[in-house]
């Protein structure tokens, strides 16, 4: 038996896969609705690239940027069909230009290990003020948890704490989430902070026991 080649499938998942079989009992309304969900991680990836982009030129964006925006996601292989900049738009620029105005970096690493680490979507730290700010973009519909940018925060101070002299109580933390045209803020108490960097610390530790 002489197999077909199909070297070009290597490493991807189809969206009718063998694997995910409950397709075959979907009508078309059901179908074209899993579809559409099955590129909301892509397209939440090309956004979060246009506004890294953005925010490392310093460019905010404005009403007149929206076929911008509509560009980009099409040169970055988003179906035109499932383009709709605005649904996104506005919470898109608010990130952006608010990341900007507060003078933060897009897709700054924070590591502590090789277990542990991650990449912020936008971070600042003002050594005159004291101030670490974090931001993340969210482009989907369910409403995100402070939980994550908690946990940034924890490895921003593991990570930093010799190097700026921090205490949790010698810095203030600001956390933004950009949700649905909303910004969901939450400024963590030394007592939070304390806890959430015990508990990152033990479950670090934790998986270098396991691994070991």
């Amino acid at each position: 038996m002489r197999w077909h080649d199909h070297s070009d499938i290597e490493g991807k998942h189809a969206f009718l896969s063998p694997s995910k079989k409950s397709w075959l009992n979907y009508d078309i309304d059901k179908l074209e609705a899993a579809y559409v969900n099955s590129w909301a991680t892509t397209i939440g990836t090309v956004l979060h690239s246009f506004a890294e982009i953005r925010i490392k030129r310093r460019k905010r964006l404005t009403k007149s940027c929206r076929d911008t925006l509509d560009q980009f996601m099409y040169e970055n292989g988003i179906p035109v069909k499932l383009i709709d900049v605005d649904k996104y738009f506005d919470n898109l620029s608010l990130f952006v230009n608010e990341s900007i105005g507060f003078r933060m970096e897009p897709e700054v690493g924070l590591k502590i290990s090789d277990d542990c680490f991650g990449h912020t979507d936008a971070i600042s730290f003002d050594e005159r003020d004291r101030i670490l700010r974090i931001s993340d973009y969210k482009s989907g519909m369910t409403e995100p948890s402070m939980d994550q940018l908690l946990i940034y925060a924890a490895l921003f101070f593991i990570e930093y704490k010799k190097e700026l002299n921090l205490e949790l109580s010698n810095f203030r933390t600001e956390l933004r989430l950009y949700f649905q045209e909303q910004v969901l803020y939450f400024e963590p108490d030394e007592q939070t902070m304390a806890h959430v960097v015990d508990t990152v610390l033990c479950q670090n530790k934790a998986v270098q026991t396991i691994k070991n």
